[in-house]
């Protein structure tokens, strides 16, 4: 744990004796399937690194269900938002599968955050690009047809699980990615109706975008789900009301790559 640990700090931006120092104070956890992590209101929470599973961050409601925000899976962390203001949690956090984190004790994180500049960026940066998604699905949630709904969600959700902690997408060519939620999860995390999504995967796995198992949605492709995700961001498309006929064209142009655009979805 302590070299994998060591890794995760580092690709965080950490010095050496940042690195170091933390590793001295950080806690290794490990929560079972709808366990609570840091619950709505939480204040001073332990800056988390996800080491395995997946985490929900989502809004509780009056029912006693979580309407989702993000998801964090392997690599990636959260509470960067407590480091830059001290607050307590707006969203609540749950394991949707089993998980393991390292969880850093919020005084000694945000020790790091004033002291160690690189980390600071780091911290800066990955809260511009949350915001971003954030931002972006809100847009969708607003203005996008359901069809619409699903194909963006399904590319956010998959940048957001491949971002590991440099925050940056690894979309690699033909590589795929299992998605392992149950589809109401997926659904409400896209903004729709579970009969919906259920539509629209089967119509993108008869194209071969993904493919169903019993359990999980496997995403094909994924440069090609990049590309069209950074085809969508450059150009603005204002098609808002695409039927998925129109979306499938728009991820098959996008997916013949121009050389210039290679690097951006290619391993860091």
């Amino acid at each position: 744990m302590s070299t994998k640990a060591y890794q995760l700090l580092k690709s965080a931006g950490l010095s050496d004796e940042w690195a170091v120092r933390m590793l001295q104070t950080a806690q290794s956890e490990t929560f079972a399937v709808d366990q609570v992590i840091w619950p709505k209101g939480a204040s001073l929470q332990p800056w988390t690194f996800v080491i395995s599973g997946l985490v929900c961050a989502g809004i509780p409601d009056a029912d006693g269900g979580l309407n989702p925000v993000n998801i964090y899976a392997a690599d990636t962390c959260f509470g960067e938002i407590g480091l830059l203001t001290g607050q307590a949690s707006q969203v609540q956090y749950v394991c949707l599968t089993p998980v393991r984190v390292l969880g850093i004790p919020y005084a000694e994180a945000l020790d790091a955050f004033e002291h160690d500049a690189q980390f600071s960026r780091y911290i800066a940066r990955l809260v511009v690009w949350r915001e971003q998604q954030h931002v972006e699905m809100l847009s969708l949630m607003r203005i996008g047809n359901p069809t619409l709904r699903v194909v963006m969600g399904l590319a956010l959700f998959a940048e957001s699980m491949l971002s590991s902690s440099s925050h940056l997408p690894h979309f690699e060519f033909d590589d795929t990615l299992d998605l392992p939620l149950k589809q109401s999860v997926l659904a409400a995390m896209c903004g729709v109706s579970r009969g919906i999504l259920s539509v629209a995967v089967k119509q993108l796995a008869a194209a071969g975008w993904l493919h169903l198992n019993y359990a999980t949605v496997n995403l094909r492709h994924l440069k090609a789900w990049g590309l069209f995700l950074h085809t969508y961001r450059q150009n603005r498309l204002n098609a808002l009301n695409p039927s998925m006929e129109e979306l499938l064209l728009l991820m098959q142009q996008a997916s013949v790559v121009a050389p210039e655009k290679e690097s951006l979805f290619t391993a860091r």
